[in-house]
């Protein structure tokens, strides 16, 4: 769940310095595209929070359904995938709000 996490962050970062590059170029025709990198800020604060959320209720599935090991199974995919939406969502508002957007 991790690497996902971590990987949402680089995708997230990819996906508004492109944003950030396409809109320099729009608004400077003739100028040279910069390959400077945006500063975004820190999320990992964030990161750490939803994976704590994750451990907390990967706890509370084994003790409710530590003897249904399907069950549990399919309900902790359903926590990682609502848990990576609220994540990616979260993202994206705290690094475009670093951003002045």
């Amino acid at each position: 769940f991790a690497a996902r996490l971590n990987a949402e962050v680089h995708r997230n970062a990819a996906m508004l310095q492109a944003a950030f590059a396409r809109v320099y170029a729009e608004t400077r025709p003739g100028a040279r595209r910069t390959q400077g990198r945006i500063d975004l800020p820190d999320v990992s604060w964030l990161r750490d929070e939803t994976l704590a959320e994750w451990d907390r209720r990967q706890k509370a599935a084994e003790r409710r359904l530590g003897s249904e090991p399907e069950r549990r199974q399919a309900v902790l995919a359903r926590v990682e995938d609502t848990l990576f939406r609220r994540f990616a969502g979260r993202l994206n508002e705290v690094q475009q709000h670093g951003l002045g957007i």
